[in-house]
Formats: structure tokens, C-alpha cells, sequence
């Protein structure tokens, strides 16, 4: 601070022009906008979509070329609604960014356990099919029993 006797005069107090609270008055905590909660809300149920998408991949559906495409696709939705999650409410609930992505990697390590007991597309419709015939395969170009 300048201790001279030449500084200049600071202005006059604006107390008049900008009343201050009452003393032991505290206002409500501001919570989430609409835009915030709509934000939040998409975010949430994109998580849902990539866990339920993870789990639908590895255990309903049969395995196949696309399967590492979708398991993956799955993955990066969780991890995108977990990042919009913490862009969405980062100055209100700083806590829920941790909990949204604890429960997403609680589901996908239990999506993940049970397909390594059960076995991929444990859930799917292939589940009961009976196992191919023993041999070599072969195509016939022959009409079906009955034409």
C-alpha cells in the first residue's frame, strides 16, 4: 500500500448504492439450471446405453466379427457420459462425477466376470443351439425335401 501523503483519495464507499445482506443472512444454495439438468440427464442415460450396450454385446449377442466394434463403441459411451457428467454438474455435486464412473466400472467388471464364467452370448438366442455335425462341411445346391 502507498503510505504517502501525495496518494491520491480512493472514491467514497458504494454502500449506499449496493445494500449489503442482513448480517446471519445466507441465501439457498444455487442447485442445477434446466440447461444443467437436461445436460446431466443426457449424459446419464448415455451411461446407461453403454453399460446396457456392453452387456447386451458380450452376453446376448453371439460372437462375431463386430463384436469387439461394439464392445468398444459401448465402452467410449460410458466414458464420454461420465466426462459430461463432471462438465454438467463440476460446481454443484463435485462427487457425482466419481460415483457415476464407480458404477460404471462396477457394472462392466461384472459384465465382464460374468461373461468369463458363463461365457459369451451366455443370455442369446444360441445359447441351446445344438453343436454342428462332425465332418467337413459341405454346400448342396439341391432343392428342399418336398419341391
Amino acid at each position: 500500500m502507498n503510505q504517502d501523503d501525495d496518494a491520491p483519495e480512493l472514491p467514497p464507499d458504494d454502500a449506499d448504492l449496493a445494500p449489503r445482506p442482513r448480517a446471519g443472512y445466507r441465501s439457498r444454495p444455487a442447485g442445477l439450471e434446466m440447461t444443467q439438468r437436461a445436460a446431466l440427464m443426457a449424459a446419464l442415460v448415455r451411461v446407461a446405453a453403454g453399460l446396457t450396450g456392453l452387456a447386451g454385446t458380450l452376453l446376448w449377442l453371439p460372437i462375431t466379427i463386430a463384436t469387439p466394434v461394439l464392445a468398444g463403441v459401448s465402452i467410449l459411451m460410458m466414458v464420454t457420459g461420465c466426462s459430461s457428467v463432471s462438465k454438467a454438474t463440476r460446481s454443484v455435486y463435485p462427487r457425482l462425477t466419481f460415483m457415476v464412473a464407480a458404477a460404471c466400472a462396477a457394472g462392466s467388471l461384472i459384465v465382464v466376470a460374468l461373461t468369463a464364467v458363463l461365457g459369451a452370448g451366455a443370455f442369446g438366442p444360441v445359447r441351446n443351439q445344438a453343436a454342428p455335425p462332425a465332418g467337413p462341411p459341405t454346400v448342396t445346391f439341391e432343392p428342399p425335401a418336398g419341391r
